[in-house]
């Protein structure tokens, strides 16, 4: 394991021709752009993009963060966070186009590197390292890959990527020019750490690497004091800015309040690693169960498998020789690395209760392990084959590439159908008050039955909907306010009509942060008062309507709308016009059996999903109405079974309703202790027949209860799973 590996190809052939050797960097990019081309490039953030731009527009870009920068110092221990947020928006105010940009080169960047650090430990395997390279830019095990927030994640794992693979070109090279990449690599190193610390555990361990090239020696010790060095320098620097930020910094607040080394804790950190390695191989599941798509995205589908496969056999038709002389072991060993890799990738979630068991962007890192074990067991496999073992793993490699690329589309669409509900409501907002006068509050009361918009990655549950105005309109002379349905509540916010104005009472409480408090009266005359409806149609109302909907007067919008020249950004920041015409559903699939996932989305007013210890999945109602969708058969009556649990107040459970297509459904249910029922239901297949088959199941509570520790925070009942049986 300490000879170091020949590098060079043998002399006695012709050279490798250019297209040839840029071939696999060109099959890497268009199957990232692919991964674009269905939805363009000028899809908006969902949530801390308006933030960013925000801040970039009434302060300055957020290159660096200093301790004292008051509205960022949370982040100042990561100074360069927001650098490619402040970059996409310096290099286009007026829309987040370079936001994507930025994301799909940091796609393709971290395929290209994987590419080159697989050739490093094993030359000449060019397409074991393009296979490699494809599965982890787009390795089906977070949810969250394709969401823009976290761009600075992506190019934070990508730079770390970078310095180690400088850092064994360092090792390898000689003369002037491997100082270059031991500085190089010092650099990458801590512009990785200062976006994000996602590596750091990873970059604890790096050095170890280079003993596969050979025995320590003076290079190797310089390698090591420079690489030490600079993470010596991030911590001190971590240190200082903890130090003299002005609230205290992400590492205080994530790590402050935990017991790191507590029992509980670290059997936390077990269980959550055995979940993350599970969720490896569920992903592929998931990515199967995604089937129903493929006529939606069957060109791209086609166009990535195309590529794959056309790079593959040229690359298959120019192997070298000495790919067949490398001992079988080095395959196996990578194998090893890659399952070792996934949890070190994911270590500096591990100590952190509330992120440990999450599937959004905690894998970033970790999956280089998950791609490296896939792509190394195929080919461990394809070398049973005594002839055409490299056309062998081709053939092994093509299903897992249509299943990721057929899973990331998946994903990517997710987020952009958030993305289109966000520019729908800014687009119907603009439409119906094209210039808004100073002082104005913008209303959007919630009348829809499945509350779409009072969802994370809308607006943050609206919390910034008013920042997206301001951008919107080039203009912050005015605000905005979310209001669920009259009567209901929402994340601990309420809205009354009152004859001397509108109430709001507000208190949203979010991991521990307090957005907003407000207990607040606005008069009728300075509203502009919209109604959303489950249509996704967002209407002004006119003051007989407000007076005849809520019983109020004084109510005047026309005198709030100043002008009917539309903001020059209505031009610029949408991807669709109107944005729902986009709007790309999943595919109805009816059937007469389902089974609640324990991961995903499963309709609305829910909290994330959550262990329970035992071997169960629960997730809290956050509305006094939930819904769970789903594709239903109306070939026959239906059996729904579930387990409700209501810890916090055991008769909130004497309310639950379920209604479906608006018709009550009587349920029955068995207590097998003070806070549990096991309720059943049979919903008629009239109920069903003549409706669309994508159905929700829409449970109703009379009230939210306050979490006796943090009492504005308001929860209902929590459901433990869900299924549905079809009838004999």
């Amino acid at each position: 394991m300490t000879a170091a590996l020949p590098a060079q190809p043998s002399t006695d052939r012709k050279p490798t021709p250019l297209w040839v050797r840029l071939l696999p960097y060109m099959g890497l990019f268009v199957l990232a752009l692919v991964l674009w081309l269905p939805f363009g490039f000028r899809v908006t953030g969902v949530y801390e993009e308006w933030t960013l731009n925000d801040i970039a527009e009434t302060e300055t870009p957020a290159f660096f963060i200093t301790p004292s920068w008051a509205t960022l110092s949370l982040n100042s221990s990561r100074p360069l966070q927001m650098f490619f947020f402040a970059a996409s928006y310096a290099l286009d105010h007026n829309s987040h186009t370079f936001y994507n940009v930025f994301v799909m080169l940091f796609f393709f960047g971290k395929a290209v590197v994987v590419y080159w650090l697989v050739l490093q430990f094993l030359p000449e395997h060019k397409l074991l390292g393009f296979v490699a390279g494809i599965l982890y830019m787009i390795y089906p095990a977070d949810i969250g890959t394709f969401t823009l927030r976290t761009i600075h994640i992506h190019s934070a794992v990508l730079a770390y990527l970078l310095a180690v693979y400088l850092l064994i070109g360092y090792r390898l090279r000689q003369g002037r020019g491997r100082w270059w990449a031991l500085a190089g690599a010092a650099v990458f190193l801590l512009a990785s750490l200062w976006q994000y610390q996602v590596a750091l555990p990873a970059a604890l361990v790096t050095p170890l690497v280079m003993l596969y090239f050979g025995r320590p020696n003076r290079s190797f010790s310089w390698a090591c004091g420079v690489w030490y060095g600079v993470l010596a320098f991030f911590a001190g620097y971590t240190l200082w800015a903890n130090q003299n930020a002005i609230v205290e910094t992400y590492e205080g607040t994530r790590y402050g309040s935990v017991a790191l080394l507590s029992v509980e804790n670290i059997r936390g950190m077990v269980e959550a690693l055995f979940t993350a390695y599970g969720r490896q191989i569920n992903g592929w599941v998931q990515a199967v169960a995604k089937w129903d798509y493929v006529p939606v995205y069957a060109p791209y589908l086609l166009a990535g498998l195309v590529v794959t496969a056309a790079v593959g056999i040229i690359l298959v038709s120019r192997q070298r020789e000495k790919a067949a002389q490398v001992a079988w072991w080095r395959y196996g060993l990578l194998f090893i690395v890659g399952l070792l890799l996934f949890p070190v990738g994911m270590a500096v979630y591990l100590p952190l209760p509330t992120y440990r068991l999450q599937e959004f962007r905690i894998y970033y890192l970790a999956t280089l392990g998950s791609a490296l074990a896939l792509a190394s067991g195929l080919y461990l496999i394809s070398r049973v084959f005594k002839r055409y073992r490299e056309l062998a793993f081709l053939i092994l490699a093509l299903p897992f590439v249509w299943l990721v690329v057929l899973r990331a589309l998946e994903m990517h669409q997710r987020y952009v159908n958030f993305s289109l509900v966000q520019q729908s409501l800014l687009q119907q907002t603009v439409e119906q008050a094209p210039q808004i006068a100073r002082d104005t509050v913008v209303v959007v009361v919630d009348e829809s039955a499945d509350q779409k918009i009072d969802n994370e990655n809308v607006f943050a549950f609206m919390t910034i909907y008013p920042l997206a105005l301001h951008y919107l309109y080039d203009d912050w002379n005015f605000d905005a306010q979310y209001c669920p349905a009259e009567g209901k509540s929402s994340r601990g916010t309420t809205c009354t009509f009152e004859p001397d104005g509108l109430n709001i009472r507000e208190a949203q409480y979010y991991e521990g942060v307090y957005l907003r408090e407000r207990d607040e009266i606005l008069s009728y005359d300075r509203i502009l008062l919209y109604r959303y409806t489950s249509d996704g149609q967002l209407a002004l109302l006119s003051p007989a309507e407000a007076e005849a909907a809520f019983g109020i007067s004084g109510y005047d919008p026309q005198a709030r709308i100043t002008g009917e020249t539309p903001p020059f950004r209505t031009s610029t920041l949408f991807s669709c016009v109107p944005a729902l015409s986009c709007y790309q559903d999943k595919p109805i699939v009816p059937r007469s059996s389902f089974d609640l996932p324990d991961a995903g989305e499963i309709g609305t007013g829910w909290r994330a999903p959550e262990p329970s210890g035992q071997g169960e999945v629960y997730r809290w109602s956050v509305n006094t109405t939930s819904t769970v969708t789903v594709d239903l058969s109306d070939s026959s009556d239906l059996t729904v079974a579930f387990k409700a649990v209501s810890a916090l107040d055991p008769t909130l459970l004497d309310s639950l309703r379920l209604t479906v297509n608006g018709q009550d459904i009587p349920l029955a249910y068995t207590a097998p202790d003070a806070i549990t029922r096991l309720y059943t239901a049979t919903i008629p297949r009239d109920v069903l027949v003549g409706q669309s088959p994508r159905t929700a199941l829409t449970f109703t509570v009379d009230r939210l209860i306050p979490v006796p520790d943090a009492p504005d925070v308001l929860l209902g009942w929590a459901l433990y799973g869900l299924r549905v049986r079809g009838g004999s």
